[in-house]
């Protein structure tokens, strides 16, 4: 920011407020479509307790909304949107945790597509972090996304399972699969009509890039977000057919970056 005039000009107070905003690393798209972990708002959270805590929380939120046009022209993420930023705004209450504050925006997701997802009961947890990435919007096609995964082998369903339900706040490190929401909405489209298809394989590949990566967190002690992108494989995605895709979606597994203990 040192070299934009307009932040030259601030007051040196004002200027630490900015650097502190940017430096939370926060994505909020990301937390809109169920492509972050719990452990990602942890950075948010620490900024809302600040002693300018809300005030700061509400800057950095601003900032997304502005910075993403897609935000609005995008069917269904503006509602995912405004659902997002309401749960966040839940973490300038110090005694709400993270982990917390993300269940609560997934529950209210799940209820919209009719998935059993509340405080107690989590078992498609990681069905509706799916739904998120693949910007669902009605219970038809939530639907169908859970027949897709029934037809998984049950392996690639345990890795799934285990990895979504993952939080990086005490569980462990958690995996963050950047571009993941592109990569499954890109080999969906690739089945045309038929998205059961789609889906089986999107979800099947998803899984190979959880395996790659958790083998790479063998040597990691500690809890935190390890990050791994896909985007290069996302656009591999794009102007094929899938048979072609799926006998050459090989990867080589793109580190991207660290946040924990």
């Amino acid at each position: 920011p040192e070299l934009l005039p307009s932040y030259r000009r601030l007051a040196p107070h004002l200027q630490d407020r900015v650097r502190r905003v940017i430096s939370t690393g926060f994505n909020l798209m990301q937390f809109a479509q169920g492509e972050s972990l719990p452990a990602s708002l942890l950075s948010l959270r620490r900024l809302a307790r600040d002693r300018d805590g809300p005030r700061l929380c509400r800057f950095a939120l601003l900032l997304w909304i502005l910075r993403v046009p897609a935000f609005w022209r995008v069917p269904g993420l503006l509602k995912n949107m405004r659902g997002a930023i309401e749960a966040l705004l839940r973490l300038e209450d110090g005694t709400v945790g993270a982990a917390r504050v993300y269940d609560e925006f997934l529950s209210i997701r799940a209820s919209l597509l009719n998935f059993a997802f509340d405080a107690q009961d989590r078992s498609e947890r990681h069905l509706v972090r799916l739904a998120l990435m693949l910007r669902l919007t009605t219970p038809g096609e939530a639907v169908v996304l859970k027949g897709a995964f029934g037809l998984l082998d049950l392996d690639v369903q345990a890795v799934l399972t285990g990895e979504l339900n993952a939080t990086g706040v005490d569980d462990g490190w958690g995996i963050l699969v950047y571009y993941a929401p592109d990569l499954l909405r890109n080999v969906r489209a690739l089945a045309g009509s038929n998205q059961r298809d789609g889906l089986v394989a999107g979800l099947s590949l998803l899984a190979r890039v959880y395996v790659a990566a958790r083998q790479t967190l063998d040597r990691h002690p500690g809890v935190g977000v390890y990050t791994c992108k896909v985007q290069s494989l996302a656009l591999l995605a794009k102007g094929t057919t899938l048979a072609a895709f799926e006998a050459g979606s090989s990867f080589v597994l793109e580190h991207f970056g660290d946040e924990g203990e």
